[in-house]
């Protein structure tokens, strides 16, 4: 089987050198449609072996070191510690071992990624419009034992103002 040509963005911004970022696309995966191409959805109605092969895509591809750690995204302002916490439901994730790959899924809301200076803690935080109004960057901050004048930030692509509207 010929190996699929993912899609990513990486992020433009001065994170150390250790901490390794990307936003995947649809494109490269194994999905059908109505969720081709790389579908990373565990809730969805797609085939869940298909699902895991996207993960492997996306694993191998990007030579991540583990598989991603998966959260239930609630669109609310909880962010757990992957290494300490059982519960999988948030809407961010916060480690500050090596090796650990934080992930949220978002299609028209806001990815944010935080890590500190010293390229020791990270975080991935899913900015819906209700978790930003509720304080999940706050939250996200809060897990971080560096000062929040040692956090670099990076916004990934999300809709705009433009094309979408809240009621």
């Amino acid at each position: 089987m010929k190996q699929p040509n993912c899609s990513f963005i990486t992020p433009n911004w001065s994170s150390p050198s250790n901490i390794k970022a990307f936003t995947t696309t649809r494109q490269g995966g194994m999905s059908k449609p109505p969720y081709d191409q790389l579908n990373l959805g565990l809730c969805t109605s797609d085939d869940l072996d298909t699902v895991y092969q996207n993960y492997q895509i996306l694993k191998q591809a990007l030579s991540l070191p583990n598989y991603p750690y998966c959260l239930n995204q609630i669109h609310d302002n909880k962010v757990v510690n992957i290494h300490s916490s059982t519960s999988q439901t948030a809407d961010g994730a916060y480690t500050s071992l090596s090796n650990e790959v934080c992930f949220i899924q978002t299609a028209d809301c806001l990815p944010i990624l935080l890590c500190n200076k010293a390229g020791t803690e990270i975080a991935a935080l899913h900015g819906g419009w209700r978790g930003l109004a509720t304080g999940i960057i706050e939250e996200g901050v809060k897990k971080f034992r560096s000062s929040p004048k040692e956090l670099l930030a990076w916004l990934g692509p999300a809709i705009s103002i433009n094309d979408f509207e809240v009621g």
